[in-house]
């Protein structure tokens, strides 16, 4: 394993900022100036402005590779030793890992998934793919990993999980037979993009030979010939109008983003080079040209940020959805109707989340009985879409709308036992009788609990049983919800990270 990781300011700043040990990192993951921050995004969903604004203030590392300069695949100096793997599956039950195979894991900075990490000896750029391919099918995750941040530059940013796993000793994973792999390291621009105007000439920076990158767009990484994401990536562009002249009054503001990006973009850009370019783009793309000596200020303004170190780039306003390899072999014809379905899936999802939503909040006092002209009325949906995915909900309808009918009479109300004698009390007394169903689930998810947690909630879950109370509870302990089923037996549902600490 390397001694040193990259860091970085924050997921939107690929440019390598210092480095820190594997040690240091997982010390400000169990705590750091940054906790609250991340336990403050957790009461915002994925998604939500506040939970990206926070998201966006937190330091990340990459975990696969070390970089020299800006992160991207052609930068990379080596590998560290371990491999990323990102779980946001919700089905996914972190205690059936095989610890012994694993280095460490921890809740991701959402709450919801985790993030683990794997030894791996002998990983490249070429057997990158291979390996982590089959790394998880070791590991049984083939279901559940996310494919999208399968990258060599994957950003992982900074979270907070005081009970962190650890394992020095895991096993050390050993990579695939290296072979030539098809690096996807351009991706084409989504259907109906806007173009962007590149100088002609100067394709090459004039003391290297790297291409000038226009956009940030090749640290996408594709599987495949397409990849979408509905919250969309943002994206650096240097873009100009790409079939009409830059008018009065908005010369010297265009010129000046233009550079600004194109600046930051290329960091072996030098001051003449940038001149030049400019001086080009001013001639071509310019109703009227503005001086030379107004090109040689802007390039100028720019170079001084760059070297004090408050160079930022402008983040185009639009963010990318659906996104194609460069050789797909798809025609446009194909590649729209790629698209047309992806967006049908997601008004799909949509409808049936918003069709979901609504039953799970429902005020039966308000509204009365959940029907399908109910449900049109309050979520403010088409009669035809609810009656399309009626199907999906009408068991959990029916079993909800009896409950109101019928409601389970004299619930007991459940207060936390506070006081240590008393739950010793429980515990000698009425502990000892209770049995529950899934032991071994039961065991995996209570694990994590301190003893007080865990037989506090117990104590909670024999006094409903012994009251006579049927039907399905949530007990909290700890951040963690548990739901049981009381019937004749008590039926172990399962467990998850409660809503406030999400």
């Amino acid at each position: 394993m390397t001694n040193v990781f990259n860091v970085y300011d924050n997921i939107r700043t690929p440019q390598t900022k210092n480095t820190t040990t594997i040690g240091e990192w997982f010390q400000l993951i169990q705590s750091s100036e940054y906790s609250d921050i991340i336990l403050q995004a957790r009461k915002f969903s994925k998604g939500h402005i506040m939970y990206d604004a926070l998201k966006a203030t937190v330091p990340a590392i990459t975990y696969n590779f070390t970089f020299k300069g800006i992160k991207s695949n052609a930068t990379i100096t080596g590998a560290t030793g371990l491999l990323y793997i990102d779980i946001d599956d919700a089905a996914f039950d972190i205690f059936t890992l095989d610890n012994s195979k694993v280095f460490a894991y921890y809740k991701s900075f959402g709450g919801t998934g985790y993030a683990i990490i794997v030894q791996v000896d002998g990983l490249t750029v070429d057997n990158f793919n291979s390996t982590y391919e089959a790394v998880m099918t070791e590991l049984g995750l083939i279901k559940y990993y996310d494919k999208q941040a399968v990258k060599k530059t994957q950003f992982n940013v900074l979270s907070y999980d005081p009970k962190l796993f650890i394992n020095y000793n895991s096993f050390v994973f050993t990579a695939t037979e290296t072979f030539t792999e098809i690096e996807n390291e351009s991706p084409s621009y989504i259907i109906k993009e806007r173009k962007i105007y590149m100088v002609e000439g100067d394709s090459f920076l004039s003391n290297s030979n790297q291409p000038i990158r226009y956009n940030n767009l090749n640290e996408i990484e594709i599987i495949g010939n397409y990849a979408f994401n509905w919250s969309g990536w943002e994206y650096v562009d240097a873009w100009l109008p790409y079939n009409k002249k830059i008018e009065m009054g908005k010369r010297n503001s265009t010129l000046l983003s233009y550079t600004n990006n194109l600046v930051w973009l290329n960091p072996q850009l030098t001051e003449q080079s940038m001149f030049n370019i400019l001086c080009a783009v001013n001639a071509k793309k310019c109703e009227e040209p503005v001086d030379k000596a107004q090109v040689k200020s802007i390039v100028k303004s720019i170079f001084r940020y760059k070297a004090s170190g408050t160079l930022h780039p402008k983040y185009n306003h639009r963010k990318r959805k659906i996104v194609f390899a460069n050789q797909t072999g798809l025609s446009r014809e194909q590649k729209l109707e790629i698209c047309r379905t992806l967006l049908a899936e997601k008004k799909q999802n949509d409808s049936l989340q918003k069709i979901d939503l609504a039953i799970r909040e429902w005020d039966f006092n308000t509204n009365g009985k959940i029907t399908i002209r109910a449900i049109v009325k309050v979520a403010r949906m088409s009669y035809k879409t609810v009656v399309k995915y009626w199907s999906e909900f009408k068991d959990e309808v029916k079993r909800l709308n009896q409950n109101w009918v019928n409601p389970v009479k004299n619930v007991p109300s459940i207060e936390p036992v506070l006081n240590m004698g008393e739950a010793h009390a429980l515990i000698k007394t009425e502990l000892r009788e209770l049995v529950i169903n899934n032991p071994e689930r039961y065991k995996r998810g209570t694990q994590l609990l301190t003893f007080m947690d865990r037989y506090e909630m117990e104590a909670r879950l024999t006094y409903l049983v012994n009251s006579g109370f049927t039907g399905e509870i949530q007990l909290e302990a700890d951040d963690t919800v548990f739901v049981f089923n009381i019937g004749e037996t008590v039926e172990f549902v399962g467990f998850g990270v409660m809503a406030d600490a999400a």
